[in-house]
């Protein structure tokens, strides 16, 4: 018999995995039930038009906001420094998403 927390864990990431619009659930999940269908499906519209909502909110209000008074201090987004932070910290974040595997996998591999 399992216990609440894999009923709880199969449960939260038949959840997540459908407001992700993946739709994947645990082997021993059976979420084929007409209470599990309609929920899963209204956990899909919200994660897949909520966001869409949103995006479309944030992109009308900066569409009706009026540029800002260029000064001395303005960074312009075609000169040479603004692409030279903007890759750089490409670069940092990406390197921080990936360290934490390489250092768990194969180089914690090679210290063995």
């Amino acid at each position: 018999m399992r216990t609440a927390t894999a009923r709880l864990s199969e449960v939260l990431y038949a959840f997540t995995s459908s407001a992700a619009s993946n739709g994947s659930a645990f082997g021993g999940f059976t979420g084929n039930t007409t209470w599990y269908n309609v929920v899963l499906a209204l956990a899909m519209l919200i994660g897949r038009y909520l966001p869409m909502i949103f995006v479309l909110a944030l992109a009308g209000s900066l569409a009706a906001q009026r540029p800002g008074v260029v000064t001395v201090g303005t960074l312009r987004t075609y000169s040479p420094l603004f692409i030279g932070l903007l890759v750089s910290t490409i670069l940092i974040v990406v390197g921080l998403e990936f360290f934490p595997a390489l250092a768990l996998g194969p180089l914690a591999e090679g210290v063995h």
